[in-house]
């Protein structure tokens, strides 16, 4: 069985006659358990590492504390995504995500930088009570809908 395109982010070999595994296959139809229990056997050997991801529906990070490096370099969230109470110990890396649904980053502690740079935002986006302590990147960015920093 060939390796996923992107093997060096995920570790996982394509799906038969797929050029992607279940967590970057970008299809509207496959299997959201399927993609959940994979995720979350990746989520316990590499943490912080969710670079092109394609997240078929809502999920939740809500109040987790990422203490490695956060990458979601190039993903996609098909529903909302709640980073909500969160907090982010090292450098976190949001270039290039495309957000389909609401996006709540409230009450998120964002320690190490943090950088947003090219994403695009289709719908609400909430960052009210967020605090960056370092640099914080946001540039050349889409956002379609509302964005509050209050």
């Amino acid at each position: 069985m060939a390796q996923c395109e992107y093997y060096d982010f995920c570790g996982l070999d394509a799906l038969e006659s797929k050029e992607h595994c279940i967590l970057h296959l970008d299809d509207p139809e496959k299997d959201v358990a399927a993609f959940n229990k994979v995720l979350d056997e990746h989520r316990k050997t590499k943490e912080g590492q969710f670079s092109y991801f394609v997240f078929p529906e809502d999920i939740s990070f809500e109040g987790v504390v990422f203490n490695e490096e956060v990458v979601f370099f190039g993903a996609t969230f098909h529903g909302k995504v709640d980073f909500h109470g969160s907090k982010f110990n090292k450098e976190a890396d949001f270039n290039k995500v495309t957000f389909r649904g609401n996006m709540d980053f409230g009450d998120s502690e964002f320690i190490d930088n943090a950088s947003f740079e090219d994403v695009t935002a289709n719908d609400e986006a909430y960052f009210g009570g967020t605090i960056f302590y370092a640099r914080s990147y946001i540039a050349s960015s889409i956002f379609a809908g509302s964005v509050s920093f209050r």
